[in-house]
């Protein structure tokens, strides 16, 4: 991944006296000049790497800020023209886990009523607890989105007021979800 680990690999290679060779390119890692030349490539494919790795965390930024979603919409919305727009019934599973949660304060309950009224995740599964937990905390469901500890206001409708995620937050923290 980096040029001190191609050197490392080369090192262990030649201990145990392994040739590399290349089927297009005629690298000798015999001279200098091979060697050298080898290191430049090297180099610059790190420096690609590292260079994109910047591009992707300036654009995932950039979409925070602009209220754009990150990744695929979670249950209860689909992508639709860019954004999140809210998925009927699944938005309904949502704020059905939101209302047990506040009068029961139980996720196992919340599994339980689901089992119970045969309600299904997108793919077709029960709903099993985390995925259940994962509903709870996420502040997609409040059109907020959470990254390395900021949250940013989203441009897709909110399943659930931030006011009430803000409750259901105080409530898992207080019960360690």
């Amino acid at each position: 991944r980096s040029l001190s680990d191609f050197v490392k690999l080369i090192e262990e290679l030649q201990r145990y006296d392994v040739k590399l060779v290349s089927m297009k390119e005629d690298f000798d890692f015999t001279t200098a000049a091979g060697r050298f030349q080898i290191h430049m490539l090297v180099a610059l494919a790190q420096y690609e790497r590292e260079l994109t790795s910047a591009r992707v965390k300036d654009k995932v930024l950039w979409r925070l800020e602009k209220g754009l979603p990150i990744g695929p919409p979670p249950s209860g919305y689909v992508m639709k023209e860019k954004t999140y727009a809210i998925d009927e019934p699944f938005a309904a599973h949502v704020r059905a886990a939101d209302a047990l949660y506040l009068e029961r304060e139980s996720t196992d309950v919340i599994v339980r009523e689901f089992a119970r009224l045969g309600y299904r995740t997108r793919s077709g599964s029960p709903y099993a607890k985390p995925v259940i937990c994962h509903m709870l905390r996420s502040p997609i469901y409040a059109a907020k989105q959470e990254h390395q500890g900021t949250i940013y206001d989203a441009g897709w409708q909110p399943i659930r007021t931030w006011e009430d995620h803000e409750k259901i937050q105080r409530l898992m923290d207080r019960h360690n979800k």
